[in-house]
Protein backbone atom coordinates (compact mmCIF):
# COMPACT_ATOMS: atom_id res chain seq x y z
CA UNK A 1 0.00 0.00 0.00
CA UNK A 2 1.24 3.51 -1.11
CA UNK A 3 1.97 5.27 1.78
CA UNK A 4 2.44 8.39 -0.14
CA UNK A 5 -1.41 8.92 -1.00
CA UNK A 6 -2.70 11.80 -2.72
CA UNK A 7 -5.17 13.67 -0.57
CA UNK A 8 -7.67 15.74 -2.12
CA UNK A 9 -6.96 19.48 -1.50
CA UNK A 10 -9.76 21.61 0.34
CA UNK A 11 -10.44 24.95 -0.82
CA UNK A 12 -9.19 28.19 0.71
CA UNK A 13 -10.89 31.55 0.63
CA UNK A 14 -11.98 34.33 2.60
CA UNK A 15 -15.13 33.76 5.13
CA UNK A 16 -17.79 35.68 5.17
CA UNK A 17 -17.53 37.45 8.19
CA UNK A 18 -13.91 38.48 6.65
CA UNK A 19 -15.28 39.62 3.53
CA UNK A 20 -18.09 41.50 5.65
CA UNK A 21 -15.23 43.51 7.30
CA UNK A 22 -13.52 43.73 4.10
CA UNK A 23 -16.68 45.77 2.82
CA UNK A 24 -17.20 47.94 6.46
CA UNK A 25 -13.39 48.85 5.99
CA UNK A 26 -14.01 49.88 2.18
CA UNK A 27 -16.67 51.79 2.97
CA UNK A 28 -15.29 54.17 5.63
CA UNK A 29 -12.08 54.80 2.99
CA UNK A 30 -14.57 55.43 0.26
CA UNK A 31 -16.22 57.59 2.88
CA UNK A 32 -13.03 59.57 3.83
CA UNK A 33 -12.11 60.47 0.32
CA UNK A 34 -15.53 61.40 -0.49
CA UNK A 35 -15.72 63.56 2.42
CA UNK A 36 -12.16 65.05 1.69
CA UNK A 37 -13.47 65.22 -1.88
CA UNK A 38 -16.72 67.49 -1.13
CA UNK A 39 -14.56 69.71 1.09
CA UNK A 40 -12.41 70.38 -1.44
CA UNK A 41 -14.88 71.41 -4.19
CA UNK A 42 -16.77 73.59 -1.00
CA UNK A 43 -13.25 75.16 -0.23
CA UNK A 44 -12.60 75.76 -4.19
CA UNK A 45 -16.17 77.24 -4.72
CA UNK A 46 -15.70 79.98 -1.41
CA UNK A 47 -12.14 80.99 -2.81
CA UNK A 48 -13.55 81.42 -6.42
CA UNK A 49 -16.17 83.37 -5.25
CA UNK A 50 -13.98 85.43 -2.77
CA UNK A 51 -11.78 86.27 -5.43
CA UNK A 52 -14.20 87.43 -7.98
CA UNK A 53 -16.07 89.55 -5.65
CA UNK A 54 -12.43 90.98 -4.69
CA UNK A 55 -11.99 90.97 -8.45
CA UNK A 56 -14.74 93.42 -8.94
CA UNK A 57 -14.43 95.32 -5.69
CA UNK A 58 -11.06 96.60 -6.85
CA UNK A 59 -12.77 97.79 -10.57
CA UNK A 60 -15.44 99.19 -9.04
CA UNK A 61 -13.64 101.32 -6.17
CA UNK A 62 -10.90 102.39 -9.07
CA UNK A 63 -13.90 103.29 -11.52
CA UNK A 64 -15.62 105.12 -9.12
CA UNK A 65 -12.60 106.66 -7.78
CA UNK A 66 -10.93 107.98 -10.96
CA UNK A 67 -14.77 109.62 -11.82
CA UNK A 68 -15.47 111.19 -8.95
CA UNK A 69 -12.18 112.74 -8.66
CA UNK A 70 -12.45 114.72 -11.77
CA UNK A 71 -15.52 116.70 -9.62
CA UNK A 72 -14.64 120.80 -10.26
CA UNK A 73 -11.53 119.75 -13.41
CA UNK A 74 -11.40 122.67 -14.90
CA UNK A 75 -8.79 123.32 -18.09
CA UNK A 76 -5.20 124.65 -17.39
CA UNK A 77 -6.13 127.90 -19.47
CA UNK A 78 -9.02 128.33 -16.89
CA UNK A 79 -7.75 127.24 -13.25
CA UNK A 80 -7.33 131.42 -12.29
CA UNK A 81 -11.14 131.44 -13.38
CA UNK A 82 -13.86 131.75 -10.48
CA UNK A 83 -16.03 128.38 -10.56
CA UNK A 84 -19.22 130.54 -11.20
CA UNK A 85 -17.95 131.27 -14.33
CA UNK A 86 -16.32 128.02 -15.25
CA UNK A 87 -19.88 126.14 -14.13
CA UNK A 88 -22.71 128.24 -14.59
CA UNK A 89 -26.39 127.84 -13.23
CA UNK A 90 -27.89 124.89 -15.79
CA UNK A 91 -30.38 121.98 -15.32
CA UNK A 92 -30.90 120.87 -11.51
CA UNK A 93 -29.38 119.43 -9.61
CA UNK A 94 -26.70 121.79 -10.72
CA UNK A 95 -29.57 124.86 -11.03
CA UNK A 96 -26.65 126.98 -8.61
CA UNK A 97 -23.55 128.87 -10.04
CA UNK A 98 -20.57 126.82 -9.17
CA UNK A 99 -22.12 123.82 -7.65
CA UNK A 100 -19.59 120.76 -9.17
CA UNK A 101 -21.41 118.06 -6.90
CA UNK A 102 -24.73 116.97 -5.71
CA UNK A 103 -26.01 113.79 -4.89
CA UNK A 104 -28.37 111.52 -2.98
CA UNK A 105 -27.64 108.39 -0.61
CA UNK A 106 -27.74 106.10 -3.42
CA UNK A 107 -26.47 108.36 -6.67
CA UNK A 108 -23.66 110.70 -7.07
CA UNK A 109 -23.73 113.65 -9.56
CA UNK A 110 -20.73 115.77 -10.86
CA UNK A 111 -19.85 118.11 -13.50
CA UNK A 112 -16.39 119.40 -14.39
CA UNK A 113 -14.78 121.25 -17.61
CA UNK A 114 -13.36 119.25 -20.96
CA UNK A 115 -9.60 119.44 -21.20
CA UNK A 116 -7.96 121.77 -24.09
CA UNK A 117 -6.23 119.44 -25.69
CA UNK A 118 -8.89 116.51 -25.16
CA UNK A 119 -7.28 113.87 -23.51
CA UNK A 120 -10.03 114.04 -20.29
CA UNK A 121 -12.40 111.22 -21.26
CA UNK A 122 -15.71 110.62 -19.46
CA UNK A 123 -17.01 107.66 -17.48
CA UNK A 124 -18.09 106.18 -21.16
CA UNK A 125 -14.34 106.36 -22.48
CA UNK A 126 -15.41 109.00 -24.74
CA UNK A 127 -13.78 112.28 -25.05
CA UNK A 128 -16.07 115.14 -25.46
CA UNK A 129 -16.21 118.73 -26.71
CA UNK A 130 -18.42 120.88 -23.86
CA UNK A 131 -18.51 120.21 -19.97
CA UNK A 132 -19.15 117.40 -18.71
CA UNK A 133 -22.10 116.09 -16.13
CA UNK A 134 -22.38 112.53 -15.19
CA UNK A 135 -23.74 110.87 -12.56
CA UNK A 136 -23.15 107.13 -10.80
CA UNK A 137 -25.07 104.62 -8.97
CA UNK A 138 -26.23 101.17 -8.74
CA UNK A 139 -29.47 99.79 -10.22
CA UNK A 140 -30.57 95.99 -10.93
CA UNK A 141 -27.37 94.76 -9.54
CA UNK A 142 -25.08 96.99 -11.76
CA UNK A 143 -23.33 99.96 -11.80
CA UNK A 144 -24.06 102.71 -13.73
CA UNK A 145 -22.85 105.63 -15.26
CA UNK A 146 -25.04 108.57 -17.02
CA UNK A 147 -22.78 111.17 -19.14
CA UNK A 148 -25.50 113.70 -20.51
CA UNK A 149 -28.46 110.98 -22.07
CA UNK A 150 -26.48 108.38 -22.22
CA UNK A 151 -26.36 105.20 -19.63
CA UNK A 152 -24.21 102.35 -19.54
CA UNK A 153 -24.06 99.52 -17.44
CA UNK A 154 -20.09 99.39 -15.64
CA UNK A 155 -20.18 96.63 -13.53
CA UNK A 156 -22.27 93.45 -12.40
CA UNK A 157 -22.46 92.19 -9.36
CA UNK A 158 -22.83 95.20 -6.76
CA UNK A 159 -25.94 94.96 -4.71
CA UNK A 160 -25.92 98.26 -3.28
CA UNK A 161 -24.17 101.17 -3.01
CA UNK A 162 -23.77 104.06 -0.07
CA UNK A 163 -22.69 107.54 -0.11
CA UNK A 164 -21.54 110.21 2.64
CA UNK A 165 -20.50 113.54 1.86
CA UNK A 166 -17.57 114.90 3.83
CA UNK A 167 -18.61 118.69 4.34
CA UNK A 168 -15.60 121.14 5.61
CA UNK A 169 -17.83 123.02 7.81
CA UNK A 170 -15.35 125.64 9.47
CA UNK A 171 -13.37 128.29 8.18
CA UNK A 172 -9.33 126.92 9.37
CA UNK A 173 -8.50 127.45 5.71
CA UNK A 174 -7.92 123.85 5.06
CA UNK A 175 -10.04 121.76 2.95
CA UNK A 176 -10.37 119.13 4.85
CA UNK A 177 -13.78 117.57 5.90
CA UNK A 178 -15.27 117.90 9.48
CA UNK A 179 -18.03 115.50 9.24
CA UNK A 180 -19.35 112.71 7.31
CA UNK A 181 -23.17 113.15 6.70
CA UNK A 182 -25.97 111.64 4.60
CA UNK A 183 -27.42 113.91 1.42
CA UNK A 184 -30.26 115.00 3.30
CA UNK A 185 -27.93 116.63 6.01
CA UNK A 186 -25.45 118.30 3.89
CA UNK A 187 -25.98 122.17 4.62
CA UNK A 188 -24.03 123.49 1.41
CA UNK A 189 -23.35 121.21 -1.40
CA UNK A 190 -20.48 124.14 -2.16
CA UNK A 191 -18.58 122.75 0.76
CA UNK A 192 -18.50 119.20 0.11
CA UNK A 193 -14.57 118.02 -0.06
CA UNK A 194 -14.58 114.10 -0.22
CA UNK A 195 -17.08 111.41 -0.45
CA UNK A 196 -17.21 108.22 1.97
CA UNK A 197 -18.35 105.25 -0.62
CA UNK A 198 -19.73 101.87 0.79
CA UNK A 199 -20.27 98.76 -1.72
CA UNK A 200 -21.84 95.73 -1.06
CA UNK A 201 -20.80 92.96 -3.69
CA UNK A 202 -22.13 89.52 -4.14
CA UNK A 203 -21.44 86.59 -5.48
CA UNK A 204 -22.88 85.08 -8.60
CA UNK A 205 -23.68 81.90 -7.56
CA UNK A 206 -24.27 79.98 -4.37
CA UNK A 207 -20.75 79.20 -2.94
CA UNK A 208 -20.83 78.91 1.24
CA UNK A 209 -21.97 76.43 3.39
CA UNK A 210 -23.54 78.84 6.01
CA UNK A 211 -24.89 81.90 4.97
CA UNK A 212 -22.32 85.06 6.73
CA UNK A 213 -24.07 88.07 7.85
CA UNK A 214 -22.65 91.33 6.51
CA UNK A 215 -23.11 95.24 7.92
CA UNK A 216 -23.98 97.52 5.69
CA UNK A 217 -25.52 101.36 5.84
CA UNK A 218 -25.27 100.45 9.59
CA UNK A 219 -27.60 97.72 9.56
CA UNK A 220 -26.69 93.68 10.21
CA UNK A 221 -27.82 91.64 7.55
CA UNK A 222 -28.27 87.98 7.49
CA UNK A 223 -28.81 86.67 3.99
CA UNK A 224 -31.94 83.97 2.97
CA UNK A 225 -29.70 82.16 0.40
CA UNK A 226 -25.90 80.94 0.37
CA UNK A 227 -24.08 83.30 -1.63
CA UNK A 228 -21.09 85.58 -0.76
CA UNK A 229 -21.67 89.39 0.62
CA UNK A 230 -18.79 91.89 1.42
CA UNK A 231 -18.53 95.12 2.25
CA UNK A 232 -16.03 97.38 0.80
CA UNK A 233 -15.62 101.17 1.62
CA UNK A 234 -13.64 103.82 0.20
CA UNK A 235 -12.88 107.65 1.01
CA UNK A 236 -12.58 109.71 -2.10
CA UNK A 237 -10.89 113.23 -1.47
CA UNK A 238 -12.29 115.84 -4.49
CA UNK A 239 -9.04 117.32 -5.23
CA UNK A 240 -10.14 120.09 -7.63
CA UNK A 241 -12.54 121.46 -4.71
CA UNK A 242 -9.41 121.93 -1.89
CA UNK A 243 -7.76 124.07 -4.11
Amino acid sequence: MNKHAIRPLRQTGFSLIEIMIALVLGLFVLGSILSTFIASKQTYRQQDAMSRVQENARFAVNMLSKTIRKAGYRDDANIARPFDEIFPAAVAPFNVAGRVVFGTDSTFSLRYEVSGDAWLQNCLGVTTASNVTETLGVVGGELRCTSGAVTQPLLSGIQGIYFLYGEDTNADGYAYADRYVTAATVADWNKVVSVQVELLLVSEANGIVTPQPYIFKGVSVTPTDRKLYQVYKQVISLRNLQS
